[in-house]
């Protein structure tokens, strides 16, 4: 009697794997936040990730490192929290977006949409990260096109934005002797 062949390995599991094995050597914050993203987007085949630093304190969100395709332009830069107003609150709750099409949704007000397609996102996914609370981060990814998203991949966005968070974390931690 032969043994059936073991399942196919998740790729999801594989890719996990691949991104710690790539974070844990790292001791830079920035470093960490680019090469989750540069890994990820590589795996979604999407035009855009980049992880948000949020600063309540100062309305801030800070963009250090935008991986793109080629021919996408880069998000890379601080904007005021402000300017994102119809997307914050569900953020703060913790509520990851998953987008299809920007242009659809009864989430994107009207008045916001020409903003979004001027920066070519017709779809998109925010994973916030809220820490005691507080909303400190957002991992995300976009589309040029509509995009219908996968449980998959809405679910690794999420964990790779855990993983990205716990790497900075890690690394801004201060040593003792």
């Amino acid at each position: 009697m032969t043994t059936p062949p073991p399942p196919p390995a998740d790729p999801s599991s594989a890719f996990l794997l691949a991104l710690s094995d790539s974070l844990r050597p790292l001791a830079d914050p920035a470093e960490a936040q680019a090469v989750a993203c540069r890994l990820l987007g590589e795996h979604l085949g999407v035009d855009r990730s980049f992880y948000v630093e949020v600063d309540d304190a100062t309305g801030t969100a800070r963009v250090r490192h935008c991986h793109t395709r080629a021919g996408s332009p880069s998000l890379a830069g601080e904007y005021r929290v402000a300017d994102f107003g119809w997307a914050i609150p569900p953020m703060r709750r913790g509520e990851l977006l998953a987008l299809a099409d920007v242009t659809a949704s009864p989430l994107v007000p009207e008045a916001d949409r020409p903003a979004l397609a001027a920066l070519r996102i017709a779809a998109h996914v925010n994973a916030p990260l809220v820490k005691n609370g507080v909303l400190v981060g957002v991992l995300c990814v976009t589309e040029s096109r509509p995009r219908v998203w996968t449980a998959a991949e809405v679910g690794l966005v999420r964990e790779v934005g855990e993983r990205t968070w716990a790497a900075v974390e890690r690394v801004n931690l201060p040593t003792s002797c």
